[in-house]
């Protein structure tokens, strides 16, 4: 899940919703990776560590403004906002996040470098065989990219490579997997979504990433000068009740398949290293 704070969208209701989502993802045996910014983890401070130690807290960069752009960042650039994100959260949460996912997807081989100096372990923001030219963090080397986690190449973040960060990427196939594609196709659309990812994915040892955000499941901000819907956001379900309902059935039916094991970063990140010995 994403973290950000959202001007357009009622903003007592995003503190709720985090606390909420924490506990029915729970409820659930769904124990998730919730990216935060910096600017949310010091507004949603209680709610973020109410929820923290089942559920693991990861970076979504210092407050996810038009020019926090992680594909473009040069390596100063990064490290710093990475620096000044970390420090941050550490200060209001007494959490060091060490898992990564940049704004609006954006990284580059400059950010993973300073991911490394940074002390972090993983970056989730590289979407393999996805095909959007609108979103800021766009590549082309995303349609190349491993569709399983890979350490990735020293100045390619899309080819696998020597260094020690380990690149957990969101496995599309042209379109993503996240509440976005539920909210335009229907859940028996990415019910039928999930079913594919699976087999490749039990083909291919990999991993299935869904992502959503908190602020999703809240009510726009009543206030006329408020942000407006983006384009694509007027074609999904308006209802947001509607929304959690979907967003949980499709969830409870993914852990429902068997080899399916619901892990956060921290544990993925464990099962991976002792996977990866044996």
């Amino acid at each position: 899940m994403d973290i950000e704070t959202a001007f357009d969208h009622d903003l007592a209701q995003q503190g709720e919703v985090i606390k909420k989502l924490g506990k029915e993802l729970k409820e659930l045996n769904i124990p998730s990776t919730f990216f935060t910014t910096a600017e949310a983890a010091a507004r949603f401070a209680d709610e973020l560590k109410s929820v923290a130690g089942y559920h693991t807290i990861g970076c979504h960069g210092f407050d996810h403004s038009p020019d926090e752009n992680y594909r473009h960042f040069t390596f100063e650039q990064a490290d710093n906002n990475i620096k000044k994100a970390t420090e941050k959260t550490y200060r209001h949460l007494g959490i060091k996040p060490v898992h990564f996912r940049g704004p609006s997807m954006t990284t580059s081989a400059a950010t993973q470098e300073a991911l490394i100096k940074n002390g972090y372990l993983s970056d989730y923001s590289v979407c393999p065989g996805r095909i959007e030219f609108s979103s800021r963090g766009w590549e082309k080397g995303w349609l190349k990219a491993p569709s399983v986690p890979y350490h990735p190449a020293r100045g390619n973040p899309f080819s696998e490579g020597e260094l020690p960060l380990l690149t957990v990427p969101l496995y599309s196939l042209a379109i993503p997997f996240n509440s976005g594609s539920l909210y335009l196709f229907g859940l028996n659309f990415m019910k039928l979504f999930f079913r594919i990812l699976y087999r490749n994915t039990l083909r291919k040892k990999g991993v299935i990433v869904y992502l959503f955000h908190s602020y999703e499941f809240c009510d726009f901000n009543k206030d006329e000068n408020s942000g407006k819907q983006k384009f694509l956001h007027k074609f999904y379900k308006q209802d947001r009740g509607l929304r959690s309902e979907t967003h949980l059935e499709l969830l409870k039916y993914m852990i429902s398949f068997p080899g399916i094991k619901a892990m956060n970063g921290d544990q993925f990140f464990e099962w991976r290293k002792l996977s990866t010995k044996k």
